[in-house]
Parts: structure tokens; C-alpha cells; sequence
């Protein structure tokens, strides 16, 4: 996992854990070269020999040095893993933000969701944790055991001879936890997806009344979290009851031999107390670092993730962003997919700087990809989507976001207060300024009754569906983009507020580029061109209102069902 570690953070983090590694080793070298001491030291004691003062005060300073190193590791511990989780955290914050939309499309809030919320967390906390003692598991032994081989060599042996097979028991509760661990985390996520569903659908999920499927989706990824959780335990358990037991067996064999050479006059009493006083300090270290092994296991995982991250292709980046001398709009040949399916084909149309461009089309049509591939959410497969001549790709995603500001149907909305929401587009905006904008969205009304800070709750829960869109709309106006698109923006309106709405986006194009998704057609009838996709994603017809009704087609069959209807 350190390697994993090292690959993955930055210079300042990387630094940190160099001088935790150092640190620890050179802490745990001293806790063994204390307990070295105890050899002569008890030896001398037993014997009544003059040199135990001297002993004595070699362990008092060992002591004393391998006291400082761990406070001195502890504080190097504690900042590594604050650089740590600040570089991952960065990274994975960095990363989401390039990330093209479509992935995000795949059921993947309940992994990015537990990995930034637990799973980085403790990764980061892996050095300052299990890092030092794992360290210490290995080198205070070692020490003891090159201190041993200088009194007898053949416990020495036994000792270094005991290293592979210690080794081995060892890097088997790495493997257990890794696999263990991988579906357990795979089973949180899975749980975490399911119980933001359940929170976000409570009211369908009620409606359905109780022992609904809503509430055995979550049952079922509980009792699979459960199931994985134990099947993990219990792995984990076997492999570092497995070590234990190999420890304990070499510290058996040890003690055996040991007073098999006592007995046979190879060794005074003396050396057999002390020698069997300090390998009971050999055994001790190296149990708790197994114990603490899974860890790094777990640690690994989520780095994994991380990794796989990182692989995912972004979208490319100008070395010197293009800047559009002008705001005019162009599809050509624009094609796009989701994984198989294929959800624009050879879409080619033109919007005019300061015009207002409709397209509509049956639901499934690719009308909101066309507002998502505009806003360079993602870039399509085939095609070229350009401002004032330029394409997106060289203009960077930085800068579209500058120039294009989209108003979508799922509006978002943090949870604060109506100003904080408005403010996102903003910060620096006047109270003159917020008052036009929420003039022009027809949100005038709901300020006047309940003030500015009325608050809006989580995800805009306190408004009705209309509030939140008609908050969406304002914020839009307020960063005052070139460019704005609205994705059916009055679909969750009545028919007073429809009308403000429908007066505003017309009025836009006065000095924006203007592209609306509409299925209310009544509201884009002076619209300068409309687009018209049929549901395999292909413009079947182009053209004016009056044009489009003139050809008789998909548009005017459409216009005929809703002034009917």
C-alpha cells in the first residue's frame, strides 16, 4: 500500500511519509536495541556482576531515545496523514469535476459517496495508525534477533530461520483482508446507493404502501452488507489466528531448545533467564502487527479505486484556451452515445448570435444531451460543436463553462437560503441586481412574502417544483452568460407564471444566444428557428414555425394535438 501511496499523492504528502518511514524505523530500531540490552543487563544482574550500573544506564538512554523517536513519529504520524487526506481528497475533488457526465450516469453515488466519506479517510489515516506498528512488528524483532545470534547462535537461528515462514503467515492476512475487505466495501456502497434512493423517494415509496419493492431493496442490501461484513471477519480472524499460532510455536520451539542447551551445560542460567525474558520482547510486535495488517488491505482498496479513477478518460484540455470573437452556436455532424445505445445521430444546425433557437421532439429524443454536449458535460463521439467558430475542445472546459450557463429540469439547489442560491452564479452581485433577476424569473412573489433568507432545505426540499426551477432561472440570469439554455423551463409552471417565463426568454435574445427544450410548443411558436428530432435522435425537420407548419410533418402533426387537445 505505501507504493500504492507514494503513486498517488502529491510531493508534500509523499515527503510526510518518507519521514514517517524513516522515523518509525529508526524508532522501532531503538525499542530493539533497548531490549537487547537486557541481555548483559540480566546476565550481569543474576551473575551479581559490577557492569549491571552500566547496563542499566544503556537501557535507561535506549529507553529515553526510543521514547523521544515515537512522540517524534506520533507528531510525523498525525501530519502525514493530514497531507495525505488532503491530497486525496483533492485529487478525487479535482478528478469528479473533469470527469465526463456519462459516467456518472452508471449507479455510482453510493461508491464516491463511501470512498470520500470513509474510504479515503482511512487510507490517510493507514500511516499514522497501522504504519508504525507494523514497523515495529518487523524491525524490533530483527534487532533482537541479530542481538540473540551474538549470544547463542543457534537461537539466532532458529529466530532468522523462523523470518520466511513468519513472513509468509504474515502478507496471508494482507490477501484474506484484501478480498474480504473488496466485497465488504462493495456491499457498504451498494447500501449507500440504496439508502439515498429510499431517502429521495420517500413519497412514492409510502404511496406504495408497506412491504413495498422500495423497502426490500434496502433490506436486501443490508442483510448482503451483513453477510459480507461477517465473511470478512471471519477470514481476516483465520489468517491472524494463523500467525499467532506460528508465533507461538516458534517462541515454543525457542524456549525448548534453549533449555535443552541449559541443561546440557551450552549455557549458564543466567543467559537462559535473559534469553527467555527477551523473546517473549520478540513475539509481542510481531502478533500486533498482524492484528493490524488488514489495514493495509483495506487502505489498498480504496486507492485502488482511486486508481481506476484516474484511468477514466477526461476531457482534453487547450494548452492556450481559443476565445470565441463572437457567440453564435454550430452542430456539425454531432453524434453521441450512451455505452450501446445511440442517442444523436449527424446532428448539424446553426443559432445565430442574439437568437432564440427551440428544439423540440418526443421524450428520448437526445434534446437534453444536445444542452449537456453544449455545456461540454461530455464531447461527442463524432462531430464538431463550435462558438463563433471554435470548437469546444479548444476553447476548454473552463472557459464554456464562462460562456454557456444551462438551466436544466433536475434543478439544483444547496441547502441555505434563497440569496445563497442565487449568490452561486454571482457572489459579487448587488441587491439591485438579485432583484432584476428574480423579477424576471417570476420569483418576485415568493421573496416578497418570505424574505430573502427563507431557507430552502436540502436539495431545495422545502420548495415546490416550480420554486425550484424559477430559482434555476434567476441564477442563470444572474451570471448573465452569452450563452443560456433551458431545458423545459416552464414545464412545472401555471399559466400566469408560464407567461412571465415565456415573455423573459424571448426577451433574452436581445443580447444572448438563446437555445430552449421545449414540449409546450406554445411557448417557442417566435422562436427564430426551431430544431425538430424524432426519437432516434436525427433532425427529421428545420426551420420557422410557419415553415415547419407549411411541410406538414412530425412538427405540425404535434402542434396539431396540443391547440386540440
Amino acid at each position: 500500500m505505501i507504493r500504492d501511496l507514494y503513486a498517488i499523492v502529491d510531493k508534500p504528502a509523499q515527503r510526510m511519509l518518507t519521514m514517517l518511514l524513516i522515523a518509525s524505523t529508526l524508532a522501532a530500531a531503538a525499542q530493539g536495541i533497548a531490549f537487547a540490552g537486557l541481555f548483559p543487563f540480566l546476565t550481569s544482574f543474576i551473575s551479581d556482576d559490577d557492569a549491571v550500573s552500566l547496563w542499566l544506564m544503556f537501557i535507561l538512554i535506549a529507553t529515553i531515545i526510543t521514547w523521544m523517536m515515537v512522540l517524534f513519529t506520533g507528531f510525523i504520524g498525525r501530519a502525514s496523514s493530514a497531507a495525505i487526506l488532503r491530497s486525496l481528497l483533492s485529487m478525487l475533488g479535482e478528478r469528479i469535476s473533469r470527469l465526463p457526465l456519462s459516467y456518472f450516469r452508471q449507479g455510482v453515488d453510493g461508491s464516491l459517496a463511501d470512498m470520500a466519506s470513509s474510504g479515503i479517510g482511512f487510507a490517510a489515516a493507514v500511516p499514522h495508525v497501522v504504519v508504525r506498528p507494523v514497523i515495529t512488528g518487523i524491525v524490533t524483532p530483527a534487532v533482537i534477533a541479530l542481538a540473540t545470534c551474538v549470544i547463542d547462535w543457534r537461537i539466532g537461528i532458529i529466530m532468522i530461520g523462523a523470518a520466511p515462514l513468519l513472513w509468509l503467515a504474515y502478507r496471508r492476512i494482507g490477501a484474506a483482508s484484501g478480498e474480504s475487505d473488496h466485497h465488504h466495501t462493495e456491499a457498504v456502497a451498494e447500501v449507500t446507493t440504496r439508502l439515498i434512493e429510499f431517502t429521495r423517494s420517500q413519497s412514492t415509496i409510502r404511496a406504495a404502501g408497506p412491504n413495498s419493492i422500495g423497502d426490500q431493496v434496502v433490506d436486501d442490501a443490508l442483510q448482503r452488507q451483513h453477510d459480507a461484513f461477517a465473511q470478512a471477519t471471519a477470514t481476516q480472524g483465520a489468517a491472524i489466528g494463523r500467525l499467532g499460532s506460528l508465533v507461538q510455536a516458534v517462541f515454543s520451539a525457542i524456549v525448548i531448545v534453549a533449555v535443552i542447551i541449559a541443561l546440557r551445560g551450552g549455557m549458564d542460567y543466567a543467559t537462559l533467564v535473559a534469553l527467555l525474558i527477551v523473546v517473549s520482547c520478540f513475539t509481542e510486535p510481531i502478533v500486533n502487527a498482524g492484528a493490524l495488517s488488514g489495514g493495509f488491505s483495506s487502505g489498498r482498496n480504496t486507492l485502488a479505486e482511486l486508481r481506476k479513477l484516474r484511468e477514466i478518460p477526461v476531457l482534453s484540455e487547450p494548452n492556450k484556451p481559443g476565445t470565441p470573437t463572437s457567440h453564435d452556436v454550430e452542430f456539425a455532424g454531432v453524434d453521441f452515445h450512451y455505452g450501446d445505445s445511440r442517442i444523436l445521430s449527424q446532428i448539424s444546425f446553426t443559432v445565430p448570435e442574439h437568437s432564440l433557437v427551440a428544439v423540440v421532439g418526443p421524450s428520448g429524443a437526445g434534446k437534453t444531451t444536445i444542452m449537456r454536449l453544449l455545456s461540454r458535460f461530455m464531447d461527442p463521439d463524432a462531430g464538431t460543436i463550435s462558438i463563433g467558430g471554435v470548437p469546444l475542445p479548444s476553447i476548454g472546459t473552463e472557459q464554456v463553462n464562462q460562456l454557456v450557463t444551462p438551466v436544466f429540469q433536475d434543478t439544483f439547489l444547496i441547502e441555505g437560503t434563497i440569496r445563497d442560491n442565487l449568490l452561486l452564479a454571482r457572489p459579487t452581485a448587488t441587491d439591485a441586481e438579485l432583484r432584476a433577476a428574480v423579477t424576471a424569473a417570476a420569483l418576485d412573489g415568493l421573496i416578497d412574502k418570505n424574505g430573502w433568507n427563507m431557507d430552502v432545505g436540502e436539495g431545495g426540499s422545502l420548495l415546490s417544483g416550480g420554486e425550484r426551477q424559477r430559482v434555476a432561472i434567476a441564477r442563470a440570469l444572474l451570471k448573465d452568460s452569452p450563452i443560456i439554455t433551458l431545458d423545459e423551463p416552464t414545464s412545472s409552471l401555471d399559466a400566469v407564471t408560464e407567461r412571465v417565463i415565456t415573455d423573459t426568454m424571448h426577451a433574452l435574445r436581445t443580447d444572448h444566444t438563446v437555445i430552449v427544450v421545449a414540449h409546450q410548443l406554445n411557448t417557442i411558436r417566435d422562436a427564430d428557428h426551431i430544431v425538430v428530432l424524432n426519437e432516434a435522435g436525427q433532425i427529421v425537420e428545420q426551420g420557422t414555425h410557419d415553415e415547419l407548419m407549411k411541410l406538414g410533418g412530425q412538427y405540425h402533426h404535434h402542434w396539431q394535438i396540443r391547440t386540440t387537445s
